[in-house]
């Protein structure tokens, strides 16, 4: 087959992300290296023959995702405040000190829009609904009252609205979120960060919350066929 180099920044240019038109091919390059205790990248957008390479946003990691009409793309990005630094478990007390929001860029004109609300969540692995019209997310709220040990499964408006909770299983995180083609149902891998021992599991909900069901026990990163 033809194999052609169309890439020409600096560094290293890695995860090549097709726009859902095809018309455009996302990467990342690690020409700004690390910085704030994490590394950021910097995002390109370029057409398919190399050509008309754009820098679009400098971003803190590999989870952006595109919006099905090719317009906007969102991400999660990690603040951190009165000089604290990353820790994997934070005492309560600590929880000021860091939040992740989700940050959605818009294409065409690289405005930068967040869309969670406060500085008291963790937000993260946002997915567009197959409409656009919704965005599944993962949160942790960060607030001593609110806060649960697993991540719950969120959903909102694409523009940052009527933001709700999905699941509210305290002790099981939630990841790995995809949605039906035809946009009305979630699935989704948990597993009990209480207990290590027992295996994942996958379920499916109705995109409103009801029916939750398991479909398997030890199941990974699930997948809809088309």
């Amino acid at each position: 087959t033809d194999q052609k180099r169309i890439s020409f920044t600096a560094g290293s240019n890695i995860f090549p992300k097709w726009s859902p038109d095809g018309k455009q091919i996302a990467y990342f390059n690690d020409v700004l290296g690390f910085g704030n205790n994490y590394n950021y990248w910097r995002v390109y957008l370029m057409n398919p023959d190399g050509t008309n390479a754009k820098m679009l946003v400098d971003i803190p990691s590999f989870d952006p995702h595109w919006s099905p009409d090719g317009k906007q793309i969102v991400f999660p990005e990690i603040f951190f405040s009165l000089g604290a630094k990353p820790t994997s478990s934070p005492d309560v007390k600590d929880y000021d000190k860091f939040y992740s929001h989700l940050q959605q860029v818009t294409v065409t004109t690289h405005a930068i829009k967040d869309l969670s609300v406060g500085t008291d969540v963790e937000d993260s692995t946002p997915i567009y609904s197959p409409s656009g019209e919704w965005i599944a997310f993962g949160r942790r709220r960060l607030i001593e009252a609110l806060w649960t040990p697993g991540k719950q499964l969120w959903i909102m408006k694409s523009d940052g609205s009527e933001t709700k909770a999905v699941t509210n299983d305290a002790l099981y995180n939630h990841s790995a979120f995809g949605w039906s083609p035809n946009g009305k149902f979630l699935i989704y891998m948990r597993f009990n960060v209480a207990d290590f021992i027992n295996p994942s599991e996958i379920w499916m909900v109705n995109a409103d919350g009801s029916g939750a069901k398991k479909l398997i026990t030890g199941g990974y990163f699930p997948q809809w066929l088309p």
